[in-house]
C-alpha cells in the first residue's frame, strides 16, 4: 500500500495547478467562526478548506449539531461537543504530508488522492456509518445516497472485508455563466429558423419564434440558447459587433489556462455523454467516438469496437469529444474581439476581480458589460463579499437574489438529443483522520452522518448556491439565489461524470487520468501538459489532438496493467 513515486510527482504538479482555480484567497465577511473552548465539553477541531464554497455553510451545521448533542455524553465526564473550524487552503499531497502533524480531527477538502490517503494509512475506518448506520431522522445510509461509481471508488476490498474510509463531499463543475440581464434587454435569443435571416438572428425571450434551445422543448429556460458550436460563435460576433461597450466572454487571467482546460474537459464529457465518459477513466468498454481521421474540420470516426486496459486502451485518448473541445477553445482564443486579451491572459487578473467585473456591468459603476463568464459553479459564493459590497453601494437591485445569472447548457458541434453531462472533477472528501483520539471517534462519526443528511445537505445548497456530491432532492428552491436556482436545476437534468472511478486501473494509475495528463500533446516536438498555450499561438486544433495520440499511446505504454 505505498504511494507510487511516479504518481506523486505528477499529481503534486497537476493539483498545484489546478487547486488555484476554486481555491484563491477568499474575500470573507463571515465573522468570528469560533468561540472560547469549554472543555466541560469534547471538543473536534474541523478542517474546512475555504476556497470558493466557503465556511458559513460548516458554521451553521455546527450550531445546528452543538444544540442536537448538547445533552449527549461522548466522553466520560464531559456533555455535549464543542467544534472549531480551522478553515484553510491545503490540498493534495500537501495535505497529505500534513496530516498526521495536524490538530484537526475531521476534515473537508478537495482534490484529495482519496485512494493514496487511505492506503496510506491516513483515515480512519468509517464504513458503520456510510454502510450500516441510518442517518438520524431518515430511513436512508449514507451509501444510498452514493451513486454506484462513487461507492465502488471509496470501498476497498481490504483482506477480504469491504472498507469505507470518505465520504463525497460537494460538487463542482466548470463551465459557462451568462447575464441573463444582459440576454433580456438585447434580445439576445435565436429564432426558430434564425439562418433565413442572418443578419437579425435573434428576438426576445418571450417571442412567439424563439428557438426550443439545448433541450429541445419549447417553454423551458433554455429557449433561444446556442445549441451549437456554430451559433455560440453567431451570438459573439453579434454582441462584439453590434453592442457598445460589451464583450462576449471573460475570464481570469492568473490561471486562464487551468481555467479553459476545465472548460474544454466540461464540453469533452458533453459531447461524449455519460456511458463513452466513463470509458476515459476506465479505458473499458465498447467505444464509439474514436476519431479516425480529421480533413478540413471533418471528422470521421472509426466503427465502434471494444477496448480493455490492456487492450487498444490507448484509443480513448482518441475520443472525438477531445477534438471538437479543444477546438471550441481554439476558435475562442482566436477571435480576440471577443474578449479582453489586456486582462484574461495577466498574471495579475485574478479570479476574484474577473468575478467583480462580470458582476460591475455599466449600470453598476463598470466600464464594460460581460455576457458570459468561464467559470466554476462556485463563483457567486466566492465573490460574496463583493456583491455585498455593490448591495452597501447601488441597494438591493444588486442582490444576486435580484439579478439574473443562469448557467449556461454547453453547446455541442452539431445538435443532440444526447442527456447533457456535468463533469464533476474537483474530488473533494470528507473523512477523519486515523489517528484521532479513541475517546472523540464517535462523536466525530456522529457530526459526519450529521452533516449528510437531507436537512444538512439542503442547508449547504441553500447557503453556497451550489451542490453536494451526493444525492438529494431540493424540492423548495425558493432560497436560492437566480444563479443557484439555474445550476442546480441543470445538474437535476444532467448525467454526471466524475474523474474517478473504483477500477484498478484507475487506481494504480490516477496520475494519468488528470486534465493534465489526458490533455497532453506534442508539437513540433515539444511536449504540453495543457494545450490552451498552443491553441493561444495558433496552433490547429488538428495538429493539438495528433499531439493528443502520441502523448495517448506514450501514457498508456506506461500504466500499470
Amino acid at each position: 500500500m505505498k504511494l507510487k513515486n511516479k504518481i506523486v510527482a505528477v499529481l503534486m504538479s497537476a493539483i498545484c495547478a489546478m487547486s488555484l482555480v476554486a481555491c484563491g484567497i477568499r474575500e470573507s465577511g463571515e465573522g468570528e467562526l469560533n468561540k472560547p473552548v469549554d472543555n466541560t465539553k469534547t471538543q473536534l477541531s474541523v478542517f474546512n478548506f475555504d476556497g470558493g464554497y466557503g465556511s458559513e455553510w460548516l458554521k451553521k451545521a455546527r450550531d445546528r449539531f452543538e444544540a442536537e448533542y448538547a445533552e449527549e455524553s461522548f466522553e466520560d465526564g464531559k456533555k455535549g461537543v464543542q467544534i472549531s473550524i480551522s478553515p484553510q487552503k491545503i490540498s493534495g499531497t500537501e495535505l497529505q504530508s500534513r496530516i498526521p502533524n495536524m490538530a484537526e480531527e475531521v476534515f473537508f477538502g478537495e482534490r484529495l488522492f482519496y485512494n493514496d490517503y487511505a492506503k496510506a494509512g491516513l483515515l480512519l475506518d468509517i464504513t458503520d456509518i456510510v454502510k450500516d448506520k441510518k442517518l438520524p431522522g431518515e430511513q436512508k445510509t449514507i451509501k444510498d445516497k452514493m451513486t454506484d461509481d462513487q461507492y465502488s471508488y471509496f470501498a476497498f476490498n481490504d483482506d477480504g472485508s469491504e472498507k469505507v474510509y470518505g465520504i463525497p463531499h460537494y460538487s463542482g463543475a466548470v463551465g459557462i455563466i451568462y447575464n441573463a440581464d444582459f440576454f433580456d434587454d438585447n434580445d439576445l435569443y435565436f429564432k426558430q429558423d434564425w439562418k433565413s435571416t442572418p443578419n437579425s438572428p435573434f428576438t426576445a425571450k418571450t417571442a412567439d419564434d424563439v428557438s426550443n434551445g439545448p433541450d429541445g422543448l419549447p417553454h423551458t429556460d433554455d429557449d433561444g440558447l446556442p445549441v451549437t458550436y456554430e451559433e455560440f460563435y453567431k451570438l459573439c460576433d453579434y454582441i462584439a459587433d453590434n453592442i457598445p461597450s460589451s464583450k462576449p466572454l471573460l475570464w481570469n487571467g492568473v490561471v486562464y489556462d487551468e481555467y479553459l482546460l476545465d472548460l474544454m474537459c466540461s464540453m469533452y464529457m458533453d459531447y461524449e455523454g455519460a456511458e463513452q465518459g466513463n470509458i476515459t477513466y476506465t479505458l473499458n468498454g465498447n467505444v464509439k467516438h474514436i476519431v479516425d481521421t480529421i480533413n478540413n474540420g471533418e471528422v470521421t470516426l472509426k466503427a465502434p469496437f471494444d477496448v480493455t486496459p490492456n487492450d487498444r486502451g490507448y484509443e480513448v485518448f482518441n475520443q472525438a469529444g477531445k477534438y471538437y473541445a479543444t477546438e471550441f477553445v481554439g476558435t475562442i482564443l482566436g477571435n480576440s474581439d471577443w474578449y479582453d486579451k489586456t486582462t484574461v491572459f495577466s498574471q495579475s487578473y485574478s479570479h476574484l476581480e474577473a468575478q467583480k467585473n462580470f458582476l460591475s456591468t455599466e449600470e453598476f459603476g463598470g466600464k464594460t458589460d460581460f455576457a458570459m463568464f468561464i467559470d466554476g459553479c462556485w463563483w457567486e459564493s466566492e465573490c460574496d463579499s463583493t456583491i455585498t459590497k455593490m448591495v452597501q453601494s447601488y441597494g438591493n437591485k444588486a442582490s444576486k437574489y435580484e439579478r439574473n445569472f443562469k448557467w449556461m447548457p454547453l453547446p455541442r458541434p452539431t445538435a443532440s438529443e444526447q442527456k447533457a453531462v456535468m463533469l464533476d472533477s474537483i474530488q473533494s472528501c470528507a473523512f477523519i483522520k486515523s489517528s484521532i483520539a479513541p475517546s472523540k471517534i464517535k462523536a466525530a462519526k456522529a457530526f459526519l452522518q450529521f452533516v449528510n443528511t437531507d436537512e444538512s445537505l439542503i442547508e449547504f445548497t441553500n447557503v453556497t448556491n451550489t451542490a453536494k456530491a451526493l444525492n438529494y432532492t431540493m424540492t423548495d428552491k425558493s432560497q436560492l439565489s437566480n444563479f443557484g436556482r439555474s445550476y442546480i436545476t441543470a445538474k437535476e437534468k444532467s448525467d454526471i461524470v466524475c474523474t474517478f472511478n473504483g477500477s484498478d486501473i484507475y487506481r494504480n494509475n490516477a496520475a494519468a487520468f488528470a486534465h493534465l495528463s489526458i490533455f497532453k500533446t506534442k508539437v513540433d516536438g515539444t511536449i504540453y501538459d495543457n494545450p490552451v498555450e498552443p491553441l493561444r499561438n495558433g496552433v490547429s486544433a488538428k495538429i493539438i489532438f495528433d499531439g493528443y495520440k502520441t502523448c495517448g499511446k506514450t501514457i498508456w505504454d506506461g500504466l500499470t496493467k
